[in-house]
């Protein structure tokens, strides 16, 4: 997964999502992710989306972080040789269902998801959608609903995709 804002690029790797200045041309920093198995980042898309030109979200595997990129302070950079910018994890926290997207809605989030438990007969259930309000490491859900589509049970969490208009949110 890539998202560009400006002059920050972001993209995943396995390791975690490392954001990059086009202008300073040198990386702002890697934000880790853990990895917990079955759950293992590698097996699912890494969904990040820019709601401004400095905050950053990522929804992956079933965490969700919020990022800030900030200018470094004078403290912070005495000698000079550091990047101007910098990032910082603002806000994780933890759902129970698999990240399938991600989009900002006023100071909430949407989430689109998936359970993680399969139905009795070992198939995917109905997709979710979630409006939740962050909060520093948690939040509070806002509405959930289950959506109805044909063929749900034969997806996964990574056949999904949530998009937004950048003027929409």
């Amino acid at each position: 997964s890539v998202a560009w804002m400006g002059q920050f690029v972001a993209w995943a790797a396995d390791t975690g999502v490392r954001v990059y200045d086009l202008n300073a041309r040198c990386s702002l920093g890697l934000i880790k992710w853990s990895s917990t198995a079955p759950a293992l980042p590698e097996h699912y898309r890494c969904n990040l989306r820019w709601t401004n030109s400095r905050t950053l979200l990522i929804g992956w595997v079933d965490t969700v972080r919020i990022c800030q990129i900030r200018k470094r302070s004078s403290q912070e950079n005495p000698s000079q040789n550091l990047a101007e910018y910098l990032i910082d994890p603002i806000s994780t926290f933890q759902v129970d269902f698999y990240i399938s997207g991600i989009a900002p809605l006023d100071t909430q989030l949407v989430l689109l998801g998936c359970p993680k438990e399969q139905d009795e007969n070992g198939k995917s259930q109905r997709p979710t959608l979630h409006i939740v309000d962050p909060k520093y490491q948690d939040f509070t859900t806002i509405c959930a609903n289950y959506l109805t589509l044909r063929g749900y049970k034969e997806y996964s969490c990574n056949d999904y995709h949530l998009d937004c208009l950048p003027e929409e949110h």
